[in-house]
């Protein structure tokens, strides 16, 4: 039986994304953040007014919480 510090601990790391018509960039910006290993990462993509893609791509990865703010 393992004890709790036996265990391997994971950290909560929060990565906000701000964005502003860089929808090309996003993916590989967010597929890069969930490839930290050893720690559970929540991604939050701030997009400020884009006319690009931007939303689309967030809404690509589920996980990734977007933010509009215009």
């Amino acid at each position: 039986m393992q004890r709790p510090s036996d265990t391997i601990k994971s950290d909560l790391i929060s990565v906000i994304i701000p964005s502003f018509n860089h929808g090309r960039y996003l993916h590989e910006s967010i597929e890069s953040a969930y490839l930290q290993k050893n720690v559970v990462v929540e991604i939050i993509v701030v997009d400020d007014g884009s006319t690009d893609n931007t939303k689309q791509v967030a809404d690509q990865h589920p996980y990734v919480k977007y933010i509009y703010q215009s």
